[in-house]
Order: structure tokens, then sequence, then C-alpha cells
């Protein structure tokens, strides 16, 4: 952990990113390396410049060689949550947020006492509405796979928060992990209009592929842009 906290700080120095917002900015690169648009144009996504980019597609490399040792052993892999304990968990952020994520070890509890197994479904959708960095989702979806690889397509998974900085974070961690669903950037006890939306694998499955992608959409922007148009007709 600390050697890639170290290389991360590395590459923020090198492209100037202020420290309470490096975690996040990675985050922000593997949306866009891993964007949809990327696969549109047969290429990287237009907002990346290869070769200055370089070191981060270098960190990209370092985060997905670790998650897979994890997934090798069968453990639930939220790389981005143990790094955002690690980084700013007593930091005024996650304070101010009641941000304090469920240990790794009772996720993998959770998870093997409330799925119950039933071949006659095709497709289960699991949600959770308070998702954090995803662990309760990462945890479920290491159980099932672990028993049976062919269960990663029978899962359909519905992750909501309603900080976007975690949202991404689970968007990250369920992409890497090889998950289908989505990521709603929203709070869920009064629903407004969604800040932002992550659509992950969608060109994993149905027919499964060794392909990752994420797709973003920004409905409350689009709502907003949409308003002023309005207006101005």
């Amino acid at each position: 952990m600390k050697d890639f906290i170290k290389k991360l700080d590395m590459v923020s120095d090198n492209h100037n990113v202020p420290k309470e917002i490096r975690l996040e900015k990675f985050c922000d690169f593997i949306i866009k390396f891993f964007s949809t648009d990327s696969y549109k144009i047969g290429g990287f996504s237009p907002d990346i410049d290869i070769e200055k980019d370089k070191d981060y597609v270098e960190l990209i490399a370092m985060w997905a060689e670790k998650v897979a040792k994890d997934m090798e052993q069968g453990c639930t892999a939220d790389y981005m949550g143990r790094l955002y304990e690690q980084m700013y968990l007593l930091k005024s952020k996650a304070s101010a947020n009641g941000q304090f994520f469920t240990p790794e070890s009772l996720c993998d509890l959770m998870a093997r006492i409330t799925e119950k197994d039933d071949a006659e479904l095709n497709t289960t959708v699991v949600n959770d509405c308070a998702c954090g960095s995803g662990r309760t989702l990462l945890a479920h979806f290491m159980k099932v796979t672990n028993e049976d690889r062919a269960n990663a397509g029978r899962y359909y998974y519905d992750a909501a928060d309603i900080d976007l900085f975690t949202c991404k974070m689970c968007a990250c961690n369920m992409m890497i992990h090889g998950m289908q669903g989505k990521v709603v950037c929203q709070d869920q006890l009064l629903l407004p209009t969604p800040t932002a939306i992550f659509y992950i694998n969608e060109v994993r499955y149905p027919f499964p592929t060794t392909y990752y992608s994420i797709r973003v959409r920004y409905p409350k922007q689009e709502e907003e842009e949409r308003k002023v148009k309005e207006g101005k007709a």
C-alpha cells in the first residue's frame, strides 16, 4: 500500500495535483481511460494524451496488478477503499461525511450469509444504496465467482451513494473486477436528479469478453443545460 501511495504522490506532483484530491484525480483518469468513447474511435479517449499521461497509465497497470493478485487468492480487492482509508479517513472530509468504511472481513461475512442460491434465476440484481467504495458488492461478487466463474454474468450490481468521489471509487472497483452494473450518485432518500451515473462493463455482457468499460452520464448537468436552452428558445 505504501509503495502505491508513494507512486501516486510522485505522479500527482508531476501533474501539480493537490494532495487532497490526488486519489479522486486518479479515479477520473481511470474513468477516462476506460471510457466507452475509446471503443467508438478505436483508440484512447480524446481526453487522454498518451505521452503526457504515460505515468498515469503506468499507475493503472500497477493498480490492476495488485487487484488481480488479491482476486487470484479469492479475496475482496477493495484497493480504492484501502487507499481512501490510508489517505483520507481521519481527515476532515471523511469525518464530516461520516465515511467510515465497513471492514472487508465483515463484508465477506455478510456476503456469505445473505446470498440465496437459486439455479432458476437468470439475472439477479444486487443493490447497495450507500455503497461507498463498493466493498459489500465486491464481497458478494467474489463469493459467487469463487464458487463458479460463470456466475459473473448472472448478477447485475446496482450501487448508489450521495458522494461523487466514493461513486467514482465504486465504479473503478466494479470495473476492474469485471462486474456488470451501474453506480448512481444520488441521495437515495430524497431521490433528486442524479448528479452522475456510471454504467459499468457494458462491453463485457451479455457476451463475455476480456474488455472493460465505464460510460458516464451527468443527468443533473444535462437537465440544467436543457433548461438554459429552453429559456433561450
